[in-house]
């Protein structure tokens, strides 16, 4: 059954993005006021590449489960990670652990759970700058991309195939993607061929429209376009986006149109849902109706939270506490089964270890099986 090779050391899974760097990504996104396209998917592209640095996360260090790049297209086409295009543009997740371009402050405003706000600052990974200048060469990038999964899927023969997904904002320059895309997605290992997903980012506070599978209620003929680009969301990506509320049939494709902030960052949680080790369990319930879709906590959401160990634990030893912390200033998960655990030292100097934060205002309550603590 394809997809569904287990993901370690021996057979990595590799992430590859496409981020659109046209002139046009300098106009603001829609729902975020003055904020560009080209910086909400900078903050988005650096919150997965920190998620996919927590989920191999050990006591040893982080282990290279996954092999990771950014293939920006705009003014040129270029490695947005590291590396240099053609030949290396995939980085193994333990150098981007070790080394990101910096790691930035930032102010969180968030709810108090008692109907007010608390600001709480974090620190926050940089691998990918945002950048906005020159036309849209759509088909470049994805010319790089094929490059790079092949040389992926030779190198593990037997791992997940590769993950390309493809974030833009409008109609390509130098001509029609469909065939570039099309060889993307005949790269293939014995796990099955590789996965293109596309999102088409919006100017407009228009609905997103999430997975269809079918382009006939797509009116644009480019969106249409990216639909027939895009490849069938495998099981275990359907599973998850019904785990997040969200209307997926069998045949949907991995392609949302009009996303807003917000579906970005669902579009690339749920294109990346792989699993480490083949047995770390999604730690969502199981899926369910629901009126509205639930955006549930990703490791980086548990790993902010820890860094104000005074604003999420009941415990007072916790709470009162340190969260133990790496090179850069970041807490150093362990990360399991079904837990991220961190070890914090309280003010006794004794260690104490803390499986997940008891309470993050501004997540949804009511969560079944968060730990009191």
């Amino acid at each position: 059954m394809p997809y569904t090779a287990q993901i370690n050391r021996t057979n990595p899974a590799c992430v590859l993005l496409l981020v659109d760097q046209s002139r046009s990504m300098d106009q603001p996104f829609a729902g975020t006021g003055t904020r560009s396209k080209a910086a909400v998917v900078a903050d988005a592209v650096n919150r997965l590449v920190q998620n996919l640095v927590l989920r191999p996360a050990k006591a040893g260090g982080v282990r290279d489960y996954f092999h990771v790049g950014v293939i920006g297209y705009g003014r040129e086409v270029r490695s947005g990670l590291r590396g240099q295009l053609p030949s290396a543009p995939l980085a193994r997740i333990s150098q981007l652990s070790d080394e990101p371009i910096r790691v930035e402050t930032r102010t969180r405003l968030t709810p108090d759970g008692a109907g007010g706000a608390r600001t709480k600052t974090v620190k926050f990974p940089i691998w990918y700058e945002p950048e906005a200048a020159g036309p849209t060469p759509m088909c470049a990038a994805l010319d790089a991309a094929a490059s790079a999964a092949r040389k992926f899927a030779a190198a593990f023969p037997n791992a997940f195939p590769p993950v390309v997904l493809n974030l833009t904002d409008g109609q390509p320059t130098g001509g029609d993607p469909a065939g570039k895309a099309w060889l993307v997605r005949m790269v293939s290992t014995n796990d099955g061929n590789a996965l293109l997903f596309n999102v088409l980012l919006s100017v407009s506070p228009l609905p997103p429209a999430y997975f269809p599978d079918t382009e006939d209620r797509l009116p644009d003929p480019f969106d249409q376009a990216l639909f027939r680009m895009s490849s069938v969301l495998p099981a275990k990506m359907r599973e998850a986006a019904r785990a997040e509320g969200l209307a997926v049939r069998e045949k949907a494709r991995g392609v949302v149109v009009n996303a807003d902030p917000t579906a970005l960052v669902r579009f690339l949680d749920i294109g990346t849902r792989v699993t480490p080790g083949g047995g770390r369990r999604d730690r969502r319930p199981a899926p369910r109706p629901r009126a509205v879709p639930v955006n549930w906590p990703l490791p980086q959401d548990f790993n902010e939270a820890v860094q104000n160990p005074a604003a999420v634990f009941s415990d007072p030893d916790l709470r009162d506490g340190a969260t133990a912390a790496g090179p850069h200033g970041l807490p150093l998960p362990h990360s399991g089964n079904y837990a991220d655990v961190y070890r914090v030292r309280g003010p006794d100097g004794t260690g104490r270890s803390s499986a997940s934060p008891a309470r993050c205002p501004g997540w949804p309550t009511g969560t079944p099986g968060w730990p009191r603590r």
